[in-house]
């Protein structure tokens, strides 16, 4: 449910910013808002704290914030305060904070890779991306995954993509495996795994060292959905643009679920 607030209470603000032209503006109140409650932990502590009446809630926000923040930021976070989700203000100010950051064509990406990156190849990851989306910007964060053994795990939004030797050693393991969901296969299946058990060490390590040798051609892009909720055998996804009706989607840990409904706004 809080994610669901988040986006309820973000696009209220997020279309005030737009309709008024002070997308920065609030952006700017956002980062002062966070700041004063940070160095003063008790506020916070008040603000949240339920044995404490929604109107004192509200006087306290008008004495702390009024003169330093707009009228309308003051009284979007006395509605936090009155509906009872000023605790969840930090994914209410994230979600307004990317819906900005996308309206302005800000791409924010997270890239990782086995290793440190170079000034030079951060530089080039950075063109690169500009070349291939609408974005104008990019805000790049990098971290360093030395499981990924090789190549690189992007991820903006929803969308992931992957040309890490991982992602293709996991692949050929389950090509190798013969691993299929479909029934009509499953004859196939069985003489692959005969096959299998008859070959060599070195004819497995060189079909694998063939694979590695192509994987900064291979480009594996997967959509990523965020679950909003999940009650009686049936969840709410946020995301997946380009999902279908009756599609097949794959949840962590192995479990599967058809797509029975498709809302733009949901």
């Amino acid at each position: 449910m809080a994610k669901v607030a988040a986006k309820v209470y973000g696009d209220a603000l997020f279309e005030l910013a737009v309709e008024e032209n002070r997308c920065d503006q609030f952006l700017e109140e956002i980062c002062a808002v966070e700041n004063a409650l940070d160095q003063n932990p008790q506020a916070e502590t008040l603000l949240c704290h339920p044995g404490i009446g929604s109107e004192e809630k509200q006087d306290f926000i008008e004495k702390c914030f009024k003169g330093n923040v707009s009228d309308d930021m003051t009284g979007f976070l006395q509605i936090l305060v009155k509906k009872g989700r000023f605790s969840e203000r930090n994914a209410i100010f994230a979600y307004f904070t990317a819906k900005v950051k996308e309206y302005k064509k800000i791409g924010v990406a997270l890239v990782t890779s086995p290793f440190e990156l170079t000034a030079e190849q951060k530089t080039k990851i950075e063109k690169r991306l500009l070349d291939t989306t609408d974005y104008k910007k990019m805000e790049i964060t990098y971290r360093e995954d030395k499981t990924l053994i090789g190549g690189l795990v992007i991820r903006i939004g929803d969308r992931v993509i992957d040309t890490s030797i991982k992602s293709r050693l996991e692949e050929l393991r389950l090509q190798l495996m013969g691993i299929s969901l479909e029934a009509e296969r499953r004859k196939q299946h069985e003489r692959r795994c005969k096959d299998l058990m008859n070959l060599k060490p070195e004819e497995i390590s060189s079909v694998i060292k063939e694979e590695i040798k192509r994987y900064s051609s291979h480009m594996s892009v997967a959509e990523v959905g965020t679950v909003i909720q999940v009650a009686d055998g049936i969840a709410r996804i946020h995301g997946l643009e380009k999902a279908m009706q009756g599609e097949l989607l794959e949840f962590p840990h192995g479990v599967r679920g058809m797509v029975l409904n498709l809302e733009e706004d949901n």
